[in-house]
């Protein structure tokens, strides 16, 4: 246990060092949200390394300060980190996801304000009645935030392109394996040091994704193409891509809201996933997103036009072939950078 407690030391100045390099590579709401996952994790296992160690001892007031609190951070750090790097608007209303923090905050304030010592008791003599009852809390949360990013990344796969749904797969994979560990060993471990498995089964796994971005840049589109190559020769692909845009020219096909890439490769006689594959190779989209860039045309056309001015958002979403406003906002957002009240207002003042 002596060696993993030594890999582990490790592993806390890499993610604290990591942390410091996402963040200060972009301001964007991407990265200082990953920046702020990967940094929690570092300082976790530095207060696991001290309070399984006889250091703790002589800074008692170290025990206990941040284990909890952390577990709360985790689940809406990553949520926005996959929601933002989705093309996803983050706004003010998803600070609500950091409630349950300040609860924490809130009910741990007393524990804060004991002198180490008497903290280390507190939780030595509240084993059952308030520490596992706090490890059980933090625990549902974790695995609640593992079950919405997973439906997150469900909901989202259409608009996903291969490598994009790829990395999100791993990072939400390795938070909710290891969330399931946690949830084990708040269960089953016999105390504070068996949750070194944990700490080393997560760390490793996330440095090993690591390690192979950073040796190989291309890794994540190899292994996107991988899934993806099904022995089309490029030729074959440009026949397809041809036939593909020819048959966009009429605008019903866009316009038709029922269209998906099953119906669309019946149309022009191909197999579905050879049309994926020329789509995501040729112009690195899926079938969705080529689709949507057509609506969004015939959406900006119909915003742009004094005679719509009337119509309400979901009918011009209808008019372009969305069969809801919240695909229709998504999509536009996404391919525009605005949504289509903020366009249209923009487009013309005059509606203000």
């Amino acid at each position: 246990m002596t060696i993993l407690r030594y890999i582990l030391l490790v592993y806390a100045f890499g993610a604290i060092f990591t942390a410091g390099g996402i963040f200060f590579k972009s301001s964007k709401i991407s990265n200082i949200s990953l920046a702020g996952f990967v940094l929690l994790l570092g300082i976790e296992m530095f207060e696991f390394l001290l309070s399984t160690s006889n250091i703790i001892f002589e800074y008692p007031e170290l025990r206990g300060i941040f284990f909890f609190p952390a577990g709360y951070l985790y689940g809406p750090f990553l949520l926005i980190h996959l929601l933002s790097i989705s093309g996803t608007k983050i706004s003010k209303v998803y600070l609500l996801h950091f409630i349950p923090f300040i609860i924490i905050l809130a009910i741990m304030s007393e524990l804060w304000l004991m002198d180490g010592i008497e903290r280390i008791n507190f939780l030595s003599e509240n084993f059952i009645s308030w520490t596992m009852n706090m490890n059980y809390a933090r625990a549902a949360h974790l695995f609640i935030y593992g079950t919405i990013l997973l439906y997150l990344i469900y909901r989202q796969r259409l608009f996903l392109k291969p490598k994009e749904k790829l990395y999100e797969l791993s990072i939400c994979l390795i938070y909710f394996l290891s969330t399931l560990v946690i949830s084990w060993l708040t269960e089953y471990a016999s105390g504070w040091r068996d949750f070194i498995y944990y700490y080393f089964t997560t760390y490793t796994l996330i440095s090993l994704i690591a390690y192979l971005l950073y040796s190989d840049p291309k890794f994540l589109s190899e292994i996107s193409q991988k899934y993806l190559r099904s022995g089309l020769k490029n030729s074959d692909m440009k026949r397809i891509l041809t036939k593909i845009k020819e048959a966009f020219q009429n605008d019903q096909t866009c316009l038709d809201g029922q269209i998906n890439l099953a119906s669309f490769s019946e149309q022009i006689n191909e197999k579905p996933h050879h049309v994926s594959q020329t789509l995501s190779t040729e112009l690195d989209k899926n079938f969705n997103e080529y689709v949507n860039g057509f609506r969004i045309q015939q959406a900006v056309k119909i915003l742009q036009n004094p005679s719509f001015n009337h119509y309400k958002m979901e009918a011009i979403a209808l008019e372009s072939g969305f069969n809801n406003k919240v695909t229709f906002n998504k999509a536009f957002l996404k391919e525009t950078g605005m949504t289509p009240s903020d366009y249209k207002l923009n487009w013309n003042p005059l509606l203000k």
